[in-house]
């Protein structure tokens, strides 16, 4: 099973529960209402041309848009690289360039997401989803993939998955 199997299956089991609370409690987000931004998120990344394996940017304020281009980029079957919008310039272009990225999500990547229908790559496609580790200082040579599901599993099942 994979991440995206995962959240779905949460999200069918616990629809109109809160799934992400934005700081001060200023809007609530139910699993139901995630799932659906995250497939129109990944709609309009396939509809980029953006397919499995390349590497999207996400450099967003956290917030419910980030969590569901986070999930969208995963359901398109792109690798995340999560990048923080305190990061200067200098490093963001850095680790675009580092990791090949063909896309870069901001928060304006939101606004006409309701002309893309949803998304969600099939199963077969993506069996695995990967997640780009930025280096950890500039002069850190080079950042790395890991399969998110790792994250996931306990360690005597990580080493024997891969």
């Amino acid at each position: 099973m994979n991440y995206i199997a995962l959240f779905t299956a949460e999200a069918q089991k616990n629809a109109e529960k809160s799934a992400v609370v934005d700081r001060g409690a200023a809007r609530t987000t139910s699993y139901a209402e995630l799932d659906r931004l995250s497939s129109l998120a990944a709609g309009k990344i396939y509809a980029m041309g953006y397919r499995e394996g390349d590497f999207v940017v996400i450099c967003m304020e956290n917030s419910m848009e980030y969590i569901a281009a986070y999930l969208g980029t995963l359901k398109a079957g792109c690798a995340v690289v999560p990048l923080s919008t305190a990061y200067p310039q200098e490093r963001v272009d850095y680790i675009v360039k580092d990791c090949g990225a063909k896309l870069v999500i901001q928060q304006d990547f939101f606004e006409d997401i309701d002309l893309y229908g949803e998304y969600c790559a099939p199963p077969k496609m993506i069996p695995r989803h990967w997640l780009y580790i930025p280096p950890a200082l500039p002069e850190t040579p080079r950042g790395y993939a890991t399969r998110l599901e790792a994250l996931l599993l306990p360690p005597y099942e990580i080493l024997t998955t891969f």
